[in-house]
């Protein structure tokens, strides 16, 4: 668990601006609770007088570019095309979106078809795997729906966030040393992927793989606390850990 990585963004919002030309469109998919000031549209199931105006990216004195004409109201995964035309859209913003929802494949697909170019950022699986992140009850975050990685060839590939994470402590971790999450620009089309598991046995074995590939990367005292983690009851961790929150707090990213 590593509390001061919360809803940290993966890079700083002025590399994300410097990509836009003053006369892009550009569209902020899923940006209700942090809309970016700069979007002409944004699109969410959350309506524009509800937004998270003190969490808006963009420097404090800009304005917004979006109105409440510019806010589309709607269901992601309704599998009706967004409302551009293709390639129409300059640039796309997506961040902490696609892990939320129930058809991120579907989202993605309509964010190529739209876009010239764009940038996504998801929570990493590492931290989705881990405790502690909200609760040491369960894993990473109670919405998310999806771990998620990009693998070797550069596709973002989404296996369902399953239950059986905490069957057992070899398909979870208590600490994490990866990043917390997985950002990139795109431009023209990127890969995308469901990871389809049929088996139960097949299930369990891509948790433990990715939990062995996690641990090689602990240097041997974050190691030995990850295992020390697992021994200890879950409300002497949550009375540890929340002491540790009010002496130190999470920072606002």
């Amino acid at each position: 668990m590593q509390v001061e990585e919360r809803d940290r963004m993966q890079i700083d919002s002025k590399e994300i601006l410097s990509r836009i030309k003053p006369d892009d469109l550009v569209v902020d998919i899923g940006g209700w609770v942090k809309p970016l000031k700069r979007a002409n549209k944004i699109i969410d199931i959350l309506p524009y007088e509800t937004r998270s105006i003190a969490n808006a990216i963009g420097d404090a004195d800009e304005k917004e570019r979006f109105s409440r004409n510019d806010w589309i109201v709607r269901d992601l995964c309704d599998r009706t095309p967004f409302p551009f035309k293709d390639k129409e859209v300059d640039f796309v913003f997506c961040t902490h979106t696609l892990e939320d929802i129930r058809d991120p494949i579907w989202v993605c697909s309509e964010i190529v078809r739209i876009a010239k170019r764009g940038y996504i950022e998801v929570p990493s699986r590492a931290l989705e795997t881990t405790r502690g992140i909200e609760k040491w009850q369960y894993t990473g975050y109670y919405h998310h729906r999806w771990l998620i990685e990009r693998d070797d060839t550069g596709t973002l590939v989404f296996t369902h966030k399953t239950p059986a994470l905490l069957k057992y402590p070899k398909y979870y971790l208590n600490l994490y040393v990866s990043s917390p999450a997985v950002g990139f620009f795109w431009e023209d089309s990127f890969n995308f992927k469901e990871n389809i598991i049929i088996e139960k046995q097949d299930l369990f074995n891509n948790l433990e793989e990715f939990v062995k590939s996690e641990k090689k990367k602990m240097h041997f005292g974050k190691r030995f606390l990850n295992g020390l983690f697992y021994v200890l009851p879950t409300w002497l961790l949550t009375v540890i850990f929340n002491n540790t929150r009010k002496r130190r707090p999470i920072r606002n990213y």
